[in-house]
């Protein structure tokens, strides 16, 4: 990825402004647990790919953390993420974005007295402008970095 001159930046601030939002939209949806608000985020065909799992459409998305937080017991986490480099398609409907994330996690219910970080990882993101003026994740790849497996989910 390349980086932007003022004219290019400001040609895209509004998509921009969205995407992060989007990106902070799933953190928020994670953090609290709700999962189904979180579907909207993803396209009907998303891929959602995280080490060895591979997740197919908003569905499976939500079906697999709702299961693990019914399997799992309390967990507790924020989601924080910063460095978004986007590139946009030449017809703006399709951006390319990378960026970097740190999940704190305790499996317990907050407050916690502990702070572990569980996983710093680069997400490599596909999102498209969808015909309502949404932005979505049509692709999520999360690489691990970092990892914590004292702090790794229960189930």
């Amino acid at each position: 990825m390349k980086r932007h001159t003022v004219q290019a930046l400001e040609a895209t601030l509004g998509h921009r402004l969205a995407i992060e939002e989007l990106n902070a939209w799933v953190a928020h949806c994670l953090d609290h647990k709700t999962y189904q608000e979180m579907a909207d985020a993803f396209t009907e065909d998303a891929v959602y790919i995280s080490g060895p799992r591979a997740l197919t459409g908003p569905e499976e998305i939500v079906q697999f953390f709702e299961q693990r937080r019914q399997k799992g017991g309390p967990r507790s986490t924020r989601h924080m993420g910063d460095g978004l480099r986007l590139q946009f398609s030449d017809d703006g409907r399709k951006a390319m974005g990378r960026s970097v994330w740190i999940s704190y996690a305790c499996n317990a219910e907050a407050p916690v007295d502990t702070l572990s970080a569980f996983m710093v990882a680069d997400f490599e993101d596909s999102y498209v402008l969808q015909d309502d003026g949404m932005w979505r994740i049509s692709e999520r790849v999360i690489r691990p970095v970092f990892k914590n497996p004292e702090a790794a989910p229960a189930a």
